[in-house]
């Protein structure tokens, strides 16, 4: 690890200089800030250690000059004046930490390894937010966009975060991003799927229990908010969650105490909470079922998740992920398909179309997949459609290419070429759908035809 020290005194300089060498640390000394800044420009170095008291400026300024150049550099300031008003300026314009001479070298170390700590830290969220933003939230749609905000936004905080939409949106994944780009990221992940426990067993799970604390319990038990110290506990489906249990879950927000069964005593746990709902828990709280104060505190930093059939516009890019995770990165969608896709209503949303996905990469024999080659019920009629609109799956698809085409023409002005374009299609391929709808290409008349 590189550091910059900065110390006038020549005795104490080659002293810590020669101490920290055989420590492993590459120390770059100097006697002057001048010299010391004009290197830490075009050297950036992630810890600076520097005296208060130094001719041509002090220690405060060197800070703010460090700070001002990078501002994730941690320097620590030493100091042979015990001024308290000093720490506290130094600490108020972003030092890392204050020492006072004299020091033990050993407190020196417990610094540097803090800082050096904190420079792992800030590398692995930056990966993980790149993750957050590149690879594992998939689309460039509008909702999709404030989705990452709201989890950039719920890693840097530690907020109890709750999240709510539709079965299959991606509440787990989710989850699992604010965790693994929040300040907790290296501590363990711990969900539980609250549906799939009685609410004796749950309680357990949770919170616990001691030996003999019920019929079975033949040894102490750690339930999972002691099985993640400093980490992350993710309430899955925290609606099935009993009115007991509850008053339980609300000491845990409050207190951070955790209680197991059958103990009088409570431990102190530091834990993060996220949790999720299928259920509008303000509907459950009006039926009795849900305590408003356990809403409140769980309801911190709020994040809905969009259903699929608001950001249509992802499904070829989802599309193309799960088939390369699947080891079928030469399978692609055809324009019918595509079509078919986005008319179709997705009510288990990602997740079902994760599914239909993976079943056509193992069932379409051609690397090609068009609508023909989608399961049947996505090719049935859709019951809720009105019923002076299209009937079948063809009609559908049919009417929607017919609008797409329509518009895209409006918009080009009548330009063909202009047209294809817009919508990424090759002119030859235009103009063999134009003549399958007998599309007009004057703008005049494909007006009348909208209408």
């Amino acid at each position: 690890m590189q550091l910059l020290m900065i110390e006038d005194e020549r005795i104490l300089r080659v002293s810590l200089q020669d101490e920290l060498r055989e420590r492993g640390y590459e120390v770059h000394a100097f006697e002057d800030p001048l010299p010391a800044l004009k290197f830490f420009s075009q050297n950036p170095v992630p810890i600076v250690i520097s005296d208060i008291r130094l001719p041509h400026m002090d220690g405060i300024e060197v800070l703010s000059r460090i700070k001002a150049m990078d501002p994730d550099t941690s320097v620590i300031l030493m100091t042979g004046y015990a001024e308290v008003s000093v720490a506290v300026d130094a600490m108020k314009k972003g030092a890392f930490d204050f020492l006072t001479k004299p020091f033990d070298m050993e407190e020196l170390i417990i610094r540097l390894e803090r800082a050096c700590d904190l420079l792992v830290l800030r590398q692995e969220n930056v990966r993980l937010r790149q993750t957050v933003t590149g690879t594992s939230l998939i689309g460039e749609s509008e909702v999709i966009g404030q989705l990452r905000n709201s989890i950039e936004t719920a890693s840097s905080s530690d907020l109890t975060v709750l999240l709510t939409g539709e079965t299959g949106t991606g509440k787990d994944l989710t989850a699992e991003l604010i965790h693994n780009a929040s300040s907790r990221s290296r501590r363990p992940f711990v969900k539980i799927a609250c549906a799939q426990y009685s609410s004796t067993v749950l309680e357990s799970e949770l919170f616990g229990h001691v030996q003999g604390a019920f019929t079975g319990a033949t040894r102490k038990k750690k339930g999972k908010f002691s099985l993640a110290p400093g980490g992350t506990v993710y309430l899955d489906d925290a609606d099935d969650i009993s009115p007991e249990i509850q008053v339980k879950l609300l000491r845990v927000l409050d207190e951070k105490i955790v209680e197991p069964v059958g103990s009088l005593q409570g431990t102190k746990v530091d834990t993060r909470i996220i949790a999720s709902t299928k259920k509008d828990l303000t509907e459950l709280i009006q039926r009795g079922r849900f305590r408003d104060d356990l809403y409140y505190r769980l309801n911190a930093f709020p994040i809905k998740l969009p259903p699929l059939r608001q950001h249509k516009e992802d499904i070829p890019a989802l599309v193309r992920r799960f088939w390369d995770q699947m080891g079928h990165p030469e399978k692609s969608l055809t324009d019918d398909a595509l079509l078919a896709a986005q008319a179709h209503s997705w009510p288990g949303n990602v997740r079902e179309l994760k599914n239909i996905t993976s079943r056509l990469a193992l069932s379409c024999p051609t690397n090609l997949v068009s609508a023909r080659d989608f399961p049947a019920e996505l090719q049935e009629k859709d019951n809720e459609r009105d019923e002076a609109g299209p009937e079948t799956f063809v009609e559908v698809m049919a009417s929607m290419e017919r609008k797409i085409l329509l518009e895209a023409l409006r918009v080009a002005g009548g330009n063909q070429s202009k047209a294809a374009r817009n919508l990424g299609m090759k002119l030859s391929t235009f103009r063999d759908r134009i003549a399958r709808h007998t599309l007009s290409t004057n703008p005049a008349e494909q007006d009348n035809e909208c209408d």
